[in-house]
């Protein structure tokens, strides 16, 4: 009698976990978008930078002096370019965490 079609608790749930699934999407995709408009177009350049030293590095082209002036030039870089951000220590650390190892 006062069943309306939704399946007992089954289609309640199942609206619950869309509902989830649905909101969930939504923020990750929010996420996505603010990452993607606020990541300077720099950074793949600066890593790409990196990478390079290292490589010239493990070659031998560079010595270890001229190698460590490079890491330092880039984070000087680095910090130019998120300090106005309120997070800037984390990412700082972040950031020498996966490159400068």
């Amino acid at each position: 009698m006062w069943d309306m079609g939704w399946g007992g608790g089954f289609g309640m749930a199942f609206v619950f976990i869309f509902m989830v699934v649905f909101w969930g999407g939504i923020a990750a995709l929010i996420i996505w978008v603010v990452n993607k408009l606020t990541k300077s177009g720099n950074t793949t350049s600066r890593s790409n930078s990196l990478d390079i030293a290292k490589e010239r590095y493990a070659k031998g082209e560079i010595n270890k002096e001229e190698f460590e002036q490079i890491k330092k030039d880039l984070l000087k870089l680095l910090f130019k370019t998120i300090k106005p951000y309120k997070n800037a220590p984390s990412l700082v650390w972040c950031y020498i965490a996966i490159h400068l190892r």
